[in-house]
């Protein structure tokens, strides 16, 4: 998850039941290693396959070349706009505040978000409508769902 080994940011996860941490296993005392299982926010059991590959899509996502050095922000933007994007699609839109919900943001602070993506060459650009207040974006290649 590309979290290190801050444990700050592990408890977090594991406190609002997104993942349990399990006990280290036969790894090496001096393999920095973390073990942890993702689970059910409701039930706590083990998440479901679809969670699984959700997850693993957005892992992969969020880790591509163009935007490992970018902050988590700009980062979770991006997972976003792909969530939003169908992949029949030339554009893609969706409304400016729903959209900031999402990434945990003001809609205010979209635009730089936005812009430190066409930066990366995530997208190619973005414009709001002001009336309708429809963020719209261009991909800058063909969005990648998980299978299934």
């Amino acid at each position: 998850m590309r979290l290190a080994h801050h444990s700050t940011s592990w408890d977090e996860l594991e406190h609002h039941r997104w993942l349990r941490i399990l006990q280290p296993g036969t790894a090496p005392p001096h393999a920095r290693t973390l073990t942890a299982q993702l689970v059910d926010s409701l039930s706590q059991a083990p998440g479901r396959p679809d969670r699984h590959r959700a997850a693993d899509w957005a892992l992969r996502v969020t880790s591509a070349a163009p935007l490992r050095a970018l902050p988590a922000s700009t980062r979770l933007t991006a997972l976003a706009l792909e969530a939003h994007h169908s992949p029949a699609d030339a554009h893609a839109g969706v409304e400016a505040d729903r959209l900031s919900r999402a990434c945990g943001t003001r809609p205010a602070d979209l635009g730089s978000l936005l812009d430190q993506l066409v930066t990366a060459g995530t997208i190619r650009s973005w414009a709001c409508d002001p009336h309708t207040e429809e963020l719209h974006w261009t991909p800058s290649r063909p969005t990648a769902r998980p299978a299934g």
